[in-house]
C-alpha cells in the first residue's frame, strides 16, 4: 500500500503476515525469508525500517537526512536477508546547470539481541547518473538500474562493482525487469 500504512504478505498457502507503519510507505521489498525493508516518509526526510514480515515486528530503523545523504529512491533486501542495497539520489542545482548524483550503498544486516543493525560495507557514487531502481539478483549479485546504464555488483560479504553496461547515447531506459537470473530494461530512442 504505497503512501498507506499497511503491508500484507502472502504466499501460496495464503496470508502470512501483516505490518502496520506509523509513517507513510514509499517503497518496500521482501526477502525470501520474510524480512521486509521499507522506505517511509518522515516529513522532509525519510526513514528505512526492517520488519519481520511474519510477525509484523520492527527489527530496526534509521533516519535518512536527505539534505546530506540524498533521497532514498529504492532499496532491496537480499534473498537470505543479510544485505540491504539502497539507491540515494541528489540534485545539485547550479545557476547554469543541474548535476545529478546517485549513491549506491550496501549494508550488512546483523541481529544484535532483538534488533537488526546495519553496517555500511561498500558504496559507489555515480556523478551525472540517475539510478532509480536497485535489486538483488541472488544473495551474491546485485544491480543498479539507471536511465542509461546497468551497474552489476558481486560479493557475498562486500559487494564490489563487477561491470557497467551503458546504452548508446541516443537511447534511454523506460522500465526495468528481473528474475532470479536476469535483469533487463525496456529501451527507447531519444529524439
Amino acid at each position: 500500500d504505497i503512501r498507506g500504512n499497511r503491508i500484507v504478505l502472502f504466499d501460496t498457502s495464503g496470508k502470512r503476515g501483516e505490518i502496520y507503519t506509523q509513517l507513510p510507505i514509499r517503497r518496500y521489498r521482501v526477502s525470501d525469508r520474510g524480512l521486509v525493508a521499507v522506505i517511509l516518509a518522515e516529513g522532509k526526510d525519510s526513514r528505512i525500517e526492517i520488519y519481520n514480515g511474519l510477525t509484523g515486528d520492527s527489527l530496526g530503523s534509521y533516519g535518512v537526512p536527505e539534505d546530506r545523504i540524498g533521497y532514498p529512491a529504492d532499496l532491496d533486501i537480499s534473498p537470505d536477508g543479510t544485505k540491504l542495497i539502497v539507491s540515494y539520489m541528489q540534485l545539485d542545482m547550479q545557476p547554469q546547470d543541474t548535476i545529478s548524483t546517485s549513491h549506491i550503498a550496501f549494508y550488512r544486516l546483523q541481529r544484535v539481541g532483538s534488533e537488526t543493525v546495519r553496517q555500511l560495507v561498500s558504496s559507489k557514487i555515480i556523478q551525472g547518473g540517475i539510478f532509480p531502481q536497485v535489486l538483488f539478483i541472488d544473495s551474491a549479485h546485485a544491480a543498479a538500474l539507471g536511465n542509461g546504464s546497468i551497474l552489476l555488483f558481486e560479493g557475498n560479504e562486500i559487494p564490489e562493482p563487477l561491470k557497467q553496461i551503458d546504452l548508446p547515447a541516443e537511447e534511454r531506459a523506460l522500465d526495468y525487469f528481473s528474475n532470479d537470473q536476469y535483469v533487463g530494461m525496456t529501451v527507447t530512442r531519444q529524439k
